[in-house]
């Protein structure tokens, strides 16, 4: 009981000085603890992410306007002592992403203060100079071309795991131990993400990603007695992958991926330092089908693509040697241009059915890189210029021209 007294004392004792103590003394400032600088975050596509945003920037047009929503951890993994094991900022590193490919962003994830702004301008309890009230105009929010949403959707905490430990030690007056041990096991992280079209909410794209997270642990000790003297060493080491960092990996890919789809780049560009690199489209149409099927670019693959003699038609099904098209629409981005495709194929159903899409790549020398939306095709110029005239009696835009390119890319 005395013992357990003593350090009690002490530290009643040290209380009553330090209350004591005169109030106007100055106290030496003590330094805080430093240790490694703030740097950026960082993941293995941030690099990509630039790459994609300096193609975007060389464009002769503004990138999307990209909306993030919630990304949230639907996993329920949690730690009885540090709470959730799986970061909440999702959304935030999203956002970040987005940023970083280059596409324009709108608020929709935290619009409280916007509404709050709002309803006081309503209410012409805002103002933006002495004398000038703030008002509430039309159209004066900027609206979202596409819309990212998702979740974490899995954490797998223990999908293997294994170990080795052995121990060694001696007898006598003079002797001792030896143990070592080892383990490694492996975590599993996942995520679904998706692009959506906000004007049709139809889903352009999703990807549905993975990463398994290492982690180490090495442990080491000797024990010996010499004469009367007890040597106890031991040292070890554990090391896990950074958790949080996976998932923003996995959001930075799934981003760039999105991304790069909108500006139909080529696979592998912007990765390992490759530059970004367009789809080259077709300049020309085919003569014929069989001419058509010869000329469609083979799958991109490292493996040889054997090519299958093509059968024959009848000269009755060949298509003309130059059809007509309607071009309807001209367009930024081949997204851009398949959204369009799928409008007015609806909108003129009577006049477009049967019809096949194409995308013409055309390089222009004042507006850059312009893909243009082809209907067709039509045997006659004749034929061609009555489906023509109709659609702009109906208020659709359209030109008669070569039916060239390559297919509308459905997503």
């Amino acid at each position: 009981m005395r013992q357990l007294a003593l350090p009690l004392l002490a530290a009643l004792g040290l209380t009553a000085c330090a209350s004591t103590s005169d109030p106007n003394e100055v106290v030496e400032h003590v330094a805080p603890l430093s240790g490694s600088p703030v740097v950026e975050s960082r993941s293995d596509y941030t690099g990509a992410l630039q790459c994609l945003a300096d193609h975007a920037g060389r464009q002769p047009y503004a990138a999307p306007r990209v909306a993030v929503g919630h990304i949230s951890d639907l996993t329920g993994a949690e730690d009885y002592l540090s709470g959730r094991r799986l970061t909440q900022g999702a959304t935030l590193m999203a956002i970040t992403a987005a940023s970083q490919s280059g596409m324009r962003l709108v608020e929709r994830f935290d619009m409280g203060v916007v509404q709050v702004e709002l309803d006081y301008a309503q209410n012409g309890l805002l103002r933006d100079a002495p004398d000038v009230l703030r008002t509430v105009q039309r159209g004066q929010m900027e609206g979202a071309d596409l819309y990212l949403v998702g979740g974490i959707t899995e954490f797998n905490p223990n999908i293997r795991s294994s170990g080795t430990n052995a121990f060694a030690n001696t007898t006598g007056e003079t002797g001792g131990a030896l143990a070592f041990g080892g383990s490694e096991y492996i975590v599993d992280v996942g995520i679904d993400l998706r692009l959506i079209d906000v004007r049709s909410t139809e889903v352009l794209a999703v990807r549905s990603l993975r990463k398994q997270i290492r982690g180490r642990e090495v442990e080491a000790g000797i024990y010996a007695f010499l004469d009367g003297t007890v040597l106890d060493i031991g040292g070890g080491e554990r090391a896990l992958e950074p958790v949080q960092t996976a998932v923003r990996s996995m959001i930075d890919r799934a981003v760039f991926e999105f991304m790069a789809m909108l500006y139909d780049l080529e696979s592998g560009s912007c990765i390992d330092g490759r530059p970004a690199q367009p789809r080259q489209q077709a300049a020309s149409a085919p003569a014929s089908a069989s001419a058509q099927l010869a000329q469609t670019p083979p799958p991109a693959s490292s493996a040889p693509v054997e090519t299958l003699p093509q059968p024959a038609l009848p000269e009755a099904q060949l298509p003309p040697p130059s059809g007509y098209a309607l071009h309807l629409a001209s367009q930024r981005t081949v997204w851009h241009v398949n959204r369009d495709w799928q409008e007015l194929r609806a909108a003129y159903a009577d006049i477009l059915a049967g019809r096949d899409g194409r995308i013409s790549r055309v390089q222009r020398s004042d507006e850059g890189v312009v893909f243009r939306l082809l209907a067709g095709s039509w045997r006659t110029e004749t034929e061609a210029s009555r489906a023509c005239q109709e659609i702009r009696r109906r208020g659709g835009q359209c030109q008669i021209t070569a039916f060239e390119g390559m297919p509308v890319m459905r997503s």
